[in-house]
């Protein structure tokens, strides 16, 4: 694993005193290689989903431990200059006295964050429906696990203007000035999360950052004042689960765009969805499963793919210059990997590319194509 270094980003924070925001790593010398950013979907060890193993009632962490899950993705994650993932339970134990909900997550904090830091994760989002699954408990204590190994994360805060404040990353340029990549978390609105769960974070409460297009757009121009090559990516939680794109989810990421995002990478529903290319600019409308142990739905899903989408960005040495995203999917149904998720072969890659194509309009489909690196094959998104 390439040796990172960690710095405080010079961004000045425009709101609160939580700086979750900084990170660097160091770049390769003489070898001009890309800074590789990587960009999960929705993680979780879960203790909370129950399997049958033998005719006993078990977990697939109780049935194979926390360091099953990663070891096929171990390569992927190895070679990253810079790993952010959602991470989609609270580091807690489970409480009592709560709202009844379904699927309550949590997940070992100690157990978890060494499995993490293993596999040289530096950041995750909290933008998301589990964060909150055990109160302001769960959440503070998933704060504090997170903070004594030095992980940052962003989207989640002990209140709004925290919950706001984005993930800064540093990457290394050939003038040796850096450039900046902010990473905004949002969770969509649903009006159950906010009255009966108490999900979103206020003026007074801590919570999840609840997706807010008119707010975004005027801290994305705060941020720029300062630094203007300043790379945005909006990461929102939102969707249907096991489904495509919804309606919602195609207005709010154009009016992410419009609003001054040079990305969108979506996640919640496990499963990926639709990529298009709008005004130049990429959105990722779901990018499914990275690790998540569930005993998996697929079955009963058929008219999806059961794949995520592991989104590796490599930045040149230019200040200005974007980065080439490439997309490399990853089987992610438990039913078939036994709780070890992977890149995917040759042939079910085509599968998965030529479904995107065939779902993806023209001018998009212009933009697509397929490469394969010692990692595997990938779909390589072309800038125009």
């Amino acid at each position: 694993m390439r040796r990172r270094t960690f710095l405080t980003s010079s961004l000045a924070l425009p709101f609160g005193s939580l700086v979750t925001a900084c990170g660097a790593a160091s770049r390769p010398g003489a070898s001009g290689a890309p800074f590789r950013l990587l960009v999960g979907g929705d993680t979780n060890f879960a203790e909370s989903y129950d399997i049958e193993e033998g005719g006993q009632v078990t977990t697939p962490v109780a049935e194979y431990g926390y360091a099953h899950s990663l070891e096929r993705l171990a390569p992927l994650l190895k070679r990253a200059d810079y790993t952010v993932l959602n991470l989609e339970t609270a580091l807690t134990r489970p409480q009592t006295g709560l709202p009844r909900k379904a699927y309550r997550h949590w997940s070992d904090a100690d157990k978890t964050i060494e499995q993490l830091r293993r596999h040289g994760v530096d950041a995750v989002g909290l933008a998301n429906n589990h964060t909150l699954d055990f109160g302001m408990v769960g959440l503070r204590d998933t704060f504090a696990a997170l903070h004594h190994d030095g992980i940052k994360w962003f989207g989640a805060g002990p209140n709004v203007y925290d919950a706001s404040l984005p993930l800064v990353v540093r990457v290394p340029t050939d003038d040796g000035r850096d450039r900046r990549v902010a990473f905004f978390g949002m969770f969509e609105y649903r009006r159950q999360y906010d009255t009966a769960y108490h999900f979103y974070a206020s003026a007074r409460a801590g919570g999840t950052k609840r997706l807010d297009v008119a707010e975004f757009a005027r801290m994305v121009r705060r941020y720029r004042r300062q630094h203007p090559t300043l790379f945005v990516i909006a990461y929102a939680h939102w969707g249907r689960n096991y489904d495509w794109r919804t309606d919602y989810q195609n207005t709010k990421a154009k009016a992410l765009i419009d609003a001054g995002a040079d990305m969108v990478i979506g996640h919640h529903a496990h499963v990926l969805q639709e990529i298009e290319q709008y005004r130049g600019k990429w959105i990722l409308y779901g990018i499914g499963n990275f690790m998540f142990n569930a005993p998996g739905r697929f079955a009963g899903h058929p008219n999806v793919l059961p794949y995520g989408l592991a989104v590796e960005l490599l930045f040149p040495g230019s200040r200005t210059a974007p980065p080439e995203p490439r997309l490399y999917p990853i089987l992610s149904n438990n039913a078939v990997t036994g709780f070890q998720p992977r890149l995917a072969n040759a042939e079910e890659f085509q599968g998965v590319f030529d479904v995107l194509a065939r779902r993806s309009d023209d001018a998009t489909r212009t933009h697509l194509a397929t490469g394969g690196d010692d990692m595997g094959p990938f779909i390589r998104l072309g800038v125009g």
